[in-house]
């Protein structure tokens, strides 16, 4: 299997597509530097499932999108395809050419595809597996992978053994079982805590409930004691809030009077206050003129000032430009005399400066001449001394070619020898392999029947487990469900219960005929019971009944007179309430309505005939219920009563009532409509519900048991099915390498013993010629050394003619140095003086400038001296003015300050006033808004007291009062109430179903037992998984470390030319975690550690080392990424041939930039960047001599 083609487009910097065709044998990819040769190696690795953005130089995965240039804007997909050629049927595919293709698009979309149609990754690794492509081959070597083999510790250097073996998988399965082994030990951990967590959950069960029903008879004494208290509470809030509104009412009429008052007082104030105002604003405008009166004077004496202070200033300032100015006369005088001087002097200089300078032309002529003539001499030498040292470099060239000659042939003749060793050994080696690999076959047969009658039990007990499993979670949740539900319905019916055992709702009176009957005291025999218990209402009825009865329905039903009068002696020796009574005896029964009222439309039929009761209670229900009719609705009830001018007593279904003369009541019925019926109604039905969901939750239990049961059944078997798949797959796998191992290792001594053979035949051919060429370089040698000796002889003659030549120039050189240093000074002078004649003409144009200056300044002065005089008298009489002025606003100012005076007393007196009635006001409106907060608090918490009686009891004030009983003592019953509470509190959270949890519990702890069990056993099973993985992994490792060693040491020899390298185990008694060490011996050093080699011989060793695990997990084709870089050329040419013996066996892409390398290519492909971040491709294919020949 070869690589065919290659296919880019928009990958990295191959914007355009790009088509890469190859062929076996060696192929070099070379290009400058930036060019973007790497990133055909990172497409070959990218497209084979690389899942590293780093491995492919990015930080994400988008970065291998052509990213756009200066004159191009990025792509949105990258693609890369691999043309495989199948013929060898070496890939599991029914196609003799497969082509992988992998694209990214910027959205982070990724397509994987085989032969252009879609796959997984997980399809191309499993494709890929066992052919050297896959993760665990090393198809791609680059530069990093060297430095991974130089830098890494012993440790982490076995991952290239463990990768070439084939045991990563092992150690992947080997990390999944551990996980799941901790995994497992968690579990067994939390199942430990929970099942002790439920134990002491079902040890405080049964305290809480006898808690729970402590806790319910303390509540039924709580209510009775709060309402009480609540009864009382209400009543006297009342008598507060009366209180409270009259005394408001007092202040309130009070607080007004005081009030209309004060309004007066306060608008004479604001009166007082508006003049105070206007005399004390007629006064500040009086002083701000008066102050700019002041301001003026005091502005035009100071401006006096200034011009007086001004004439004096110009006068001093005239005198000293005047003085000025003499000196500047002078300096101007001094200065026109130094600059004769300077001319003078400049012109004496021209002079010498002229017959200095042909005295220097003269003599630089005769120096041209001379160095001409040494020149001429230099150069003859110079020709003579480049020959003779290129036939010195010619000589040592062939004196080192012909040494290389003879170590070459020494190295062939023994090349010869060892080929031929190696030769028989291979032929021994293949006929052991034949052997062994059918053994293996068969094993390999048997095992695979096996595993085939495992798997298929396996899968049929995994389908029947899931279907118990699916069935188990179902039950699971009815029974959650109908246990919820159950709880409902137990806690609902026994609420119910409990209230119709207490006689909820019904009058403290009647309770306690009913309490002391169910005692059995004596002295109430006859009584049978109340009337809503002796009645049984249709459904439908009962919202109907309850309103027909109304307060009826508590009436309690006596067998005569005496019985009933024995019952209200009790209640009031008790004072317990008050209660009616129906003595049987003694009732006046109403015969009811004719037919021909009941056969009306809309009519049900009368009240006592529709409910149902014992014959001796009849009397009771005729007498209550017997003048009652039932209607279906209100406007029907309307109609029939205004028929029968009102003579009948009329309930509708929906509860209104129409009593006898006329009466209409009816509206919203709220939550009490029917409620007495209604509920007996949902308490049978309740209990029938609740038997029926009981048996539903035993029968649930016992199927979610059997669903158990037989899960666990399923478990063990599949895990013990799992457990012998397991072991017989990795028997099958170790197998399975084994056989690939040796079909390689034949193939691989069938492919040496021709490459043997070969060599063989191109040694015996290259020793003839290296035989011819030392004799050429013998001859060549003799030639140079002849030629050598010539040109020094011819030398040293050229040699003495120049130094005369020297000699004599160095007299001219230094005459005419003196000559030209007496120029240079002279130029320099003239130089100095012409800087010193302009800075002088600069300075007398300063100085008469500056005197025309100061001319100008001296008139100036003297015209301002008098307009400053002609002002100052102008302002001395503007100044006389402004003073009287001034005196005139400072007697105004004093008028204003009396009458403001007079002004404020009348404001003050005011104020008084007023302050001393707003003093008895405050006190009143405070009082007035203290009384409305209490009367508004007061009605809050009565609302408050109101609505909790309606939340909580759900009754009114009035008829808390006529249920509730006052306590005797109020201190004594809050301290009661306060007990009570303190109770509850104390016995904290009541659970009322603490035996049903009881059973639930002790059920969860009996299913988590038997998952402890389960857990238990899945964990042994996992121990000997990991046991028999670690079995195989030392097998493979040891088998791998040996062979790989010994073809480190061939490859190590190869590359070296001789010496010799080994792997070494840093703890050989621990297979699993010891590291490999790499010590070598170049040819003439001795063993030492890989670290202590020199960087190239460390460079070659690491490539000898990645070779030899090649050798041993030979790839179709492998892709080198400048791995050869840190060689020098002898070594880079060594590697340069070992490839080239390589490619006979494997194809190679190359990436490289080495001259050795690309000499020894069979294809070489160039990367350029002809538009800049854009990389094409161009093609050459190399022709050896052998071939021109041909």
């Amino acid at each position: 299997m070869v690589l065919k083609r290659i296919e880019l487009n928009g990958f990295k910097s191959f914007a355009d597509k790009t088509e890469i065709l190859l062929s076996p044998g060696l192929t070099v990819v070379v290009g400058p530097n930036g060019s973007g040769k790497s990133n055909v190696a990172d497409a070959i690795r990218w497209v084979l499932g690389e899942q590293s953005p780093r491995s492919l130089r990015g930080s994400k995965m988008e970065d291998v999108i052509f990213a756009g240039s200066d004159r191009r804007k990025p792509v949105g997909m990258a693609e890369v395809s691999l043309t495989l050629d199948n013929e060898k049927g070496m890939l599991p595919v029914d196609y003799r050419e497969v082509t992988v293709t992998r694209r990214v698009f910027r959205s982070g979309e990724s397509d994987y595809l085989l032969n252009r149609s879609p796959c997984r990754l997980r399809d191309l690794q499993e494709l890929f597996s066992d052919t050297g492509l896959g993760r665990e081959g090393i198809s791609i070597i680059g530069q990093g992978r060297v430095d991974e083999v130089l830098s890494s510790r012993p440790e982490e250097r076995r991952a290239l053994i463990e990768e070439a073996a084939g045991i990563v998988r092992y150690r992947n399965r080997k990390r999944e079982a551990v996980k799941k082994l901790e995994e497992t030990e968690q579990h067994l951990i939390r199942l430990g805590d929970i099942i002790g967590e439920l134990q002491q959950q079902l040890a405080a069960i049964s305290s809480q409930a006898e808690l729970a029903r402590r806790y319910q008879t303390l509540e039924v004494e709580r209510k009775e004691v709060e309402l009480g208290l609540l009864v009382v509470d209400w009543e006297e809030m009342t008598a507060t809030m009366e209180k409270t509104r009259r005394e408001l009412d007092r202040f309130s009429a009070l607080l007004w009077e005081k009030e209309a008052q004060l309004a007066t007082l306060e608008g004479a104030e604001a009166d007082a206050a508006l003049a105070a105002r206007q005399v004390e604003e007629a006064l500040t405008a009086t002083r701000q003129e008066a102050h700019r009166r002041t301001e003026g004077v005091i502005a035009l004496q100071g401006r006096l000032n200034v011009v007086r202070e001004r004439i004096k200033g110009l006068a001093a300032q005239l005198q000293l430009l005047t003085k000025e100015q003499e000196q500047s006369r002078l300096a101007l005088a001094e200065l026109r005399n130094r600059e004769g001087e300077q001319r003078e002097r400049r012109r004496l200089v021209a002079e010498e400066l002229m017959a200095s300078q042909q005295a220097v032309d003269a003599r630089l002529l005769r120096n041209a001449a001379a160095r001409e003539a040494v020149t001429a001499v230099e150069k003859e030498i110079a020709d003579l001394r480049r020959r003779l040292f290129d036939s010195a470099q010619a000589l040592a060239r062939l004196r080192t070619q012909l040494h290389e000659a003879d170590l070459r042939v020494a190295r062939q003749e023994a090349q010869v020898r060892r080929l031929e060793g190696e030769r028989e050994r291979s032929r021994s080696r293949a006929s052991e392999l034949v052997g062994e690999a059918d053994r293996l076959r068969r094993e390999a047969a048997a095992r695979e029947r096996q595993r085939a009658d495992k798997q298929a039990e396996r899968d049929a007990d995994a389908a029947e487990m899931a279907q118990w499993r699916g069935q188990f979670n179902e039950l699971e949740h009815r029974l959650s469900q109908t246990m919820r539900r159950w709880q409902e319905v137990s806690a609902r019916r026994k609420a119910i219960e409990a209230m119709e055992k207490t006689y909820e709702g019904f009058a403290s009176g009647v309770r306690e005929v009913l309490a002391q009957v169910k005692a059995g005291n004596p002295q109430l025999q006859g009584i049978i019971g109340v009337f809503s218990d002796l009645i049984e209402v249709p459904p439908g009825l009962e919202t109907a009944i309850d309103v027909a009865l109304g307060g009826g329905m508590q009436n309690i039903v006596a067998e005569d007179d005496q019985a009933a009068r024995g019952a209200i002696e009790h209640l009031k020796r008790t004072r317990k309430g008050r209660a009616t009574f129906l003595p049987l005896k003694s009732l006046q029964v109403y015969g009811g309505p004719g037919r021909d009222v009941l056969n009306q439309p809309g009519v049900i039929g009368c009240a006592a005939d529709l409910v149902r009761s014992a014959t001796a209670h009849m009397p009771a229900v005729r007498f209550l219920l017997g003048r009652t009719l039932v209607m279906e609705n209100l406007p029907g009830a309307l109609q029939f009563a205004r028929q029968t001018r009102y003579q009948w007593r009329i309930v509708t279904l929906e509860g209104d009532l129409l009593q006898p003369g006329g009466s209409v009541t009816g509206g919203s019925q709220g939550q009490r409509g029917g409620q007495t019926f209604l509920r007996r109604r949902e308490l049978a039905l309740l209990a029938e519900e609740e038997q029926t969901l009981g048996l539903a939750i035993s029968d649930l239990k016992q199927q979610r048991e059997e669903a158990a049961e037989q899960i666990g059944r399923l478990e063990g078997r599949i895990q013990a099915q799992e457990r012998s798949i397991a072991h017989l797959d990795a028997e099958k796998a170790a197998n399975a390498a084994d056989l690939a191992r040796l079909q390689r290792e034949m193939e691989q001594e069938a492919r040496q013993i021709s490459g043997i053979e070969g060599e063989l035949a191109i040694l015996q051919d290259d020793l003839a010629s290296l035989m011819a060429e030392k004799a050429r370089l013998q001859d060549e040698m003799v030639a140079a050394e002849t030629e050598a000796e010539n040109l020094e002889t011819a030398m040293s003659e050229r040699q003495g003619e120049l130094e005369r030549l020297r000699a004599a120039g160095e007299d001219d050189r230094e005459d005419l140095t003196r000559w030209q240093l007496a120029l240079a000074r002279q130029e320099e002078e003239i130089r100095g003086i012409d800087q010193s004649l302009a800075a002088l003409h600069t300075e007398i144009g300063k100085s008469e400038k500056e005197i025309g200056e100061k001319e100008e300044r001296c008139r100036m002065a003297n015209g301002e001296m008098v307009a400053c005089a002609e002002e100052q008298i102008y302002m001395e009489k503007e100044l006389a003015a402004a003073v009287a002025e001034e005196a005139c606003a400072l007697e105004q100012v004093r008028l204003r300050q009396e009458e403001q005076a007079e002004a404020d007393r009348g404001y003050k007196e005011t104020m008084e006033r007023r302050k001393a009635v707003a003093a008895e006001v405050q006190p009143l409106r405070e009082k007035v808004h203290q009384l409305e907060v209490q009367l508004a608090r007061l009605d809050a918490e009565k609302d408050t007291l109101t609505q909790r009686l309606a939340e909580q009891w759900d009754l009114s004030p009035e008829q808390a009062r006529e249920r509730g009983r006052r306590p005797e003592d109020r201190r004594a019953a809050q301290k009661r109430l306060n007990q009570l509470r303190a109770l509850q509190k104390d016995m904290g959270p009541v659970n009322l179903l603490a035996i049903e949890e009881e059973e639930r519990l002790q059920e969860r702890a009996q299913f988590l037992s038997r998952q402890h069990e389960d857990l238990m056993a899945a964990k042994g099973t996992l121990e000997q998984v990991i046991a028999e993985i670690e079995g195989i992994m030392v097998r493979r490792f040891s088998q791998a470390f040996e062979e790989i060693n010994s073809r480190f040491g061939e490859v190590f020899a190869d590359l070296f030319q001789g010496g010799r390298a080994e792997l070494v185990l840093t703890a050989p008694g621990d297979l699993l975690t010891t590291g490999v060490d790499i010590l070598a011996q170049p040819p003439g050093k001795k063993l030492v550690n890989l670290s202590l080699l020199s960087g190239g011989e460390r460079a070659l060793t690491a490539i000898a080392l990645l070779f030899a695990l090649l050798q041993f997990r030979p790839s179709p084709f492998c892709v080198l990424d400048e791995i050869e870089a840190a060689l020098d050329e002898a070594n880079v040419a060594r590697f340069g041939r070992y490839l080239q013996r390589l490619s006979e066996k494997s194809q190679f892409i190359v990436i490289s930039h080495r001259k050795g390398t690309m000499e020894s290519a069979d294809y070489l492909y160039g990367v350029t960047m002809q538009e800049a971040g854009v990389s094409k491709l161009i093609s050459v294919r190399m022709t050896r001599p052998d071939e021109n020949s041909a």
